[in-house]
């Protein structure tokens, strides 16, 4: 066949399907989806409940096969170069439980619209679309949502209020947005919320977009007492912001990585009792004097410690960790052996080492 010709064979073909999709069959829509690279999943019925299209090449009028599927509850399609437009194939289904639409470039405020009728939707993935404050305003439709994130996209302080008709949300993560923080005292409207991430960093032709998060400004999370999970990496905060967070007596996760505290804030520590992770990567401040109100966690099993100050002599005091089972130290002073000894010695500890990595060499001066 001429280059030409199979062209034109090519195009009819991507382009005849939408004429007679309305005639397609569930198992028509799975080797549809199977071709394009994507998988789903049925239920004990055999109706498809899930389809995964995530990273795969489709556009927006192939959305109108999966429209298709009146079982559907579950729709993956992050790092898709689907648009707002594509949305609208959707709008008829009813049973949709979980969409995400991670890092869609081309999903704006108006992809919501269509999906205001989703009366089951529990989990809505925005993160990383170009989606604003504005499209709380349809969200708040979704009475049963239990997860929203919308971090690394363009949300700013205003309209959060938008959000209080949302009284099932557990989880929101907004971190990665240019915001001052104004917003944070409306998250008390939320009785449901558990889950709280706003840590993150976008970086943007303006520059480096995060939650201006400081000690300062921490009040109204300290009065979130609800909290059972919170994510703070890579943001301001300090040794007196962790003390300011005391108040959250239920927190069984605390992600402090890439943040400014340090050996002078962790006696604190001990009194969350509950925490049971806490995340410290990249917390360069904190160094073997943290390591006894580490240890002295009574729930804690998993400390990240990779690329801290630790060295082999505060090793040895998280000895004493009464629920330790994982313990990551990548990229400190604690050598091979230390880590190995350790894990010898307390064999129901998983032990994560890596070595730091080398030194970059000095540039050689060119001679005059």
């Amino acid at each position: 066949m001429r280059p030409l010709a199979l062209l034109l064979t090519v195009l009819t073909a991507a382009t005849a399907w939408p004429l007679c999709a309305a005639t397609w069959s569930e198992n028509d829509v799975a080797r549809w989806v199977q071709s394009a690279g994507g998988t789903i999943e049925r239920n004990d019925a055999g109706q498809i409940v899930g389809v995964d299209l995530s990273e795969k090449w489709i556009s927006d009028d192939d959305l109108a096969l999966l429209g298709r599927l009146e079982h559907l509850e579950r729709i993956n399609l992050a790092y898709t170069w689907i648009s707002d437009q594509g949305l609208e194939e959707l709008k008829d289904l009813q049973n949709v439980r979980e969409l995400s639409l991670y890092y869609c470039d081309y999903i704006t405020d108006a992809a919501v619209i269509p999906l205001k009728g989703w009366k089951k939707l529990e989990v809505l993935d925005l993160e990383g679309a170009d989606v604003t404050s504005r499209a709380f305003e349809h969200i708040a439709h979704l009475e049963n949502l239990r997860v929203l994130k919308v971090g690394h996209s363009r949300v700013e302080d205003e309209g959060f209020e938008n959000l209080a008709p949302l009284e099932k949300l557990e989880e929101i993560s907004f971190g990665g947005n240019k915001m001052s923080g104004r917003a944070l005292p409306l998250l008390k409207m939320l009785p449901s919320l558990r889950k709280v991430e706003l840590g993150g960093l976008q970086r943007t032709d303006s520059g480096l977009w995060g939650v201006a998060l400081s000690d300062f400004n921490l009040d109204s999370l300290a009065e979130l007492t609800q909290l059972t999970d919170l994510d703070l990496h890579d943001t301001k905060i300090g040794d007196k912001g962790l003390e300011r967070l005391l108040g959250l007596k239920n927190l069984e996760r605390l992600d402090l990585s890439g943040t400014l505290v340090g050996d002078l804030g962790m006696p604190v520590l001990p009194k969350f009792t509950q925490l049971r992770e806490l995340r410290l990567w990249r917390a360069a401040k904190v160094g073997d004097r943290a390591m006894a109100a580490i240890a002295a966690l009574p729930a804690l099993e998993t400390v990240d410690l990779a690329e801290t100050s630790i060295s082999e002599e505060g090793l040895q005091a998280l000895r004493t960790a009464p629920s330790l089972k994982r313990l990551y130290v990548g990229a400190t002073a604690v050598s091979k052996a230390a880590a190995d000894a350790f894990a010898k010695e307390k064999p129901g500890v998983q032990v994560s080492w890596a070595p730091l990595p080398p030194k970059p060499e000095p540039e050689e001066k060119e001679e005059r």
